[in-house]
């Protein structure tokens, strides 16, 4: 068949009607992942530099860019 796989008719059939008026949202889901997600990326980012210049006395530019990075992810 071209075009990919599709479902038996029979399972296809089963399948409700979709809600075009009241769809079901996931959004508020969303965006509590979302800053979970980031506050974890952020710690990290934190340890990361705390490492770096505490510990190795060690700054390079992939430092600069993780920071650059998270600034301009935040501000999306």
């Amino acid at each position: 068949m071209p075009g990919g796989l599709y479902p038996p008719l029979s399972v296809s059939q089963s399948w409700p009607e979709p809600n075009y008026n009241d769809p079901i949202t996931q959004g508020a889901v969303l965006i509590d992942l979302t800053i979970v997600l980031y506050a974890i990326a952020f710690i990290t980012i934190l340890a990361r530099l705390w490492a770096r210049v505490v510990v190795t006395y060690d700054v390079g530019l992939d430092d600069v860019l993780v920071v650059v990075a998270m600034v301009c992810t935040g501000h999306q």
